[in-house]
């Protein structure tokens, strides 16, 4: 059963999709919130530069959940009518398109999902490191996470324009890295797209048999989540 603490009172769902908003003036949503992990450190800290990059996928691999199967089981348990609306917003926008207002129809309680903690754990111990939440999931899903865990240095995620998986994920970290050497967390086959073209691997519950589709020279570390 859903745990029903995981969306908070769902906004209205009526009308058709209107403007795109303001979270989609940047196109890849590459995102840094000044308000949290840097104004943290201490004055020292700041001066020291990042040496280390790392990019965390969110469903499936940060969190047991996937949030857009969750928002679509949430919207029609609600009411079963919303199944036609989901419809009408995917052939209106698209994959992307859909996903926007799924969240804003459902928005999220990140206090209560399923975190991977061990992997939480490994990043956080990392010194220097410059990480990013790269994400398919929708923005307003991403930024209430990296908000809540206050540990990111910038968030990646699909908008109503772009689903930010697979190789337009792979784009916009080589685009917010500027280089190919970053490592990234992942758990499924559109990850592929991502460790074809970094450094390093993380893998999480990935199947044997995609896991052996990812170099071995590659693979840093695999948590069972």
């Amino acid at each position: 059963m859903t745990n029903k603490k995981l969306f908070s009172k769902p906004a209205s769902v009526d009308g058709i999709p209107g403007d795109l908003g303001a979270q989609d003036r940047n196109v890849l949503n590459i995102h840094k919130d000044p308000s949290t992990k840097s104004t943290q450190q201490s004055a020292s800290e700041a001066k020291i530069p990042k040496t280390f990059n790392i990019a965390i996928d969110l469903d499936g691999t940060l969190i047991k959940e996937d949030l857009t199967y969750l928002a679509v089981q949430k919207l029609i348990e609600t009411n079963p009518l919303n199944a036609l609306r989901i419809c009408l917003w995917y052939s209106i926008g698209g994959r992307a398109y859909c996903k926007r207002k799924m969240a804003q129809a459902w928005p999220i309680d990140p206090s209560s999902l399923t975190y991977n903690y061990p992997l939480l754990d490994y990043v956080k111990k990392q010194k220097n490191a410059n990480i990013a939440l790269a994400t398919g999931a929708d923005f307003n899903y991403a930024k209430a996470i990296a908000d809540h865990l206050e540990i990111f240095d910038a968030m990646i995620s699909s908008n109503s324009l772009i689903n930010m998986t697979g190789n337009n994920k792979a784009a916009a970290l080589h685009s917010y890295y500027k280089t190919d050497d970053f490592i990234y967390a992942g758990n499924e086959s559109i990850d592929l797209k991502v460790w074809e073209k970094c450094k390093g691997a993380i893998t999480v519950n990935v199947p044997s048999h995609i896991l052996q589709q990812v170099p071995k020279n590659k693979i840093i570390k695999n948590f069972d989540f």
